[in-house]
């Protein structure tokens, strides 16, 4: 082995010290591990390995009874709820729900349409509601620009998804 070259043993060490990976809001799953779906960085959150296994490729839901979203609770505290082959995230549901309307809008066919009867389009338009855009969102969105040369329009404009879905009711 050549001294620059790194071992499969080393590979499996720095795997296993990271303790983060990558959420996709839309499951991989749902577009086939297509590019450039899998790589978009609108869709794209760093997450826990326990909570990215807990979501799974379910879709999102809201249970009556499970109320997580606080300002007095730590980030990472039990991921959300899974039940019934449906994910209700802790934290989150605002930039969840616009990373998602954004996924609809720039890949309009890329969703397979068994999976698309699966998204709740008005809980997504409530948590958006709920949950506004704030300053770290709006950063995110401005830097991801810099990098893939576009935005997020839910995030720089908050009554686009209502416009939308008020003109998708008038079909």
């Amino acid at each position: 082995m050549q001294e620059k070259e790194i071992s499969t043993e080393q590979i499996k060490k720095i795997d296993a010290s990271f303790k983060y990976n990558t959420e996709h809001i839309v499951p991989q799953s749902w577009f086939h591990q297509a590019e450039p779906m899998k790589g978009d960085l609108h869709h794209l959150f760093i997450c826990h390995p326990s909570c990215n296994a807990k979501r799974s490729n379910f879709p999102y839901g809201d249970f009556d009874f499970y109320n997580p979203e606080s300002a007095d609770e730590p980030v990472l505290n039990h991921c959300g709820m899974a039940i019934e082959e449906r994910f209700e995230p802790e934290y989150g549901k605002g930039t969840i729900a616009r990373a998602f309307a954004y996924f609809l809008l720039r890949y309009p066919k890329a969703i397979s349409k068994t999976k698309l009867k699966q998204v709740d389009v008005p809980l997504l338009a409530r948590w958006h509601e709920a949950f506004p855009a704030g300053l770290y969102e709006r950063h995110r969105n401005q830097a991801i620009y810099r990098i893939q040369g576009n935005r997020n329009p839910f995030i720089d404009d908050a009554g686009l998804m209502k416009r939308i879905i008020d003109c998708l009711g008038k079909m």
